[in-house]
């Protein structure tokens, strides 16, 4: 029988390709669309399966590369985030990016936020934010 002429073929082939695509663009250092074409291959991967018993190889290669963009994209964000916040080059580099964009530095806007431990609004430069 043709692997193709199953009924659930289109979901596999979209898990294994969604889960290919997702894990090329978690390479390339782009976080969302790795998170979403992760998450995609892992339930098309699961849907996939109907009422049989076991998963068909493609699409258990599509969810093993679903899980794997999803954890490695998290890894990058979180790893990124510790460097932004520990290594001062990165951080005086990072606040200099976010006053291009919103016209205000990102430690004046975590100060304001997160004054006294209670979530602030912005005073200044709100209405650039």
């Amino acid at each position: 029988m043709n692997p193709y002429d199953k009924p659930n073929a289109k979901l596999v082939a979209g898990a294994f390709y969604c889960g290919l695509v997702g894990l090329g663009l978690t390479f390339t250092q782009t976080i969302i669309p790795g998170l979403i074409l992760g998450g995609v291959a892992m339930v098309l991967a699961l849907l996939s399966k109907g009422t049989d018993s076991a998963l068909d190889r493609r699409a258990f290669i599509g969810l093993v590369l679903g899980i794997l963009c999803v954890l490695l994209n998290i890894f990058i964000f979180c790893f990124t985030l510790y460097q932004i916040m520990t290594n001062p080059e990165m951080h005086q580099q990072f606040n200099e990016v976010f006053r291009n964009f919103y016209g205000i530095d990102f430690d004046t806007v975590w100060s304001t936020m997160f004054q006294n431990g209670n979530p602030q609004s912005l005073s200044s430069g709100a209405d650039t934010f």
